[in-house]
């Protein structure tokens, strides 16, 4: 069990609501990233780079939650 958790550990989930895997935090090409892996291969990255370039350049949507 202690591997398990050991093994999970760097993988980043949702921090409100159910808990889902976001990604796994990286470090790919010399960036910060946020990795999407199938089993131990990684299929899908962002950088940090262009997450808030998408957050700062797009009109996102509103939402008011309670959990």
């Amino acid at each position: 069990m202690e591997k398990k958790k050991e093994k999970n550990a760097d993988r980043l989930y949702t921090a409100h609501g159910q808990k889902m895997v976001q990604g796994k935090l990286s470090v790919i090409n010399g960036k910060k990233a946020l990795a999407t892996f199938k089993g131990e291969e990684i299929v899908g990255y962002t950088t940090l780079e262009e997450l808030n370039k998408e957050f700062y350049t797009r009109e996102l949507p509103q939402y008011s939650l309670n959990f």
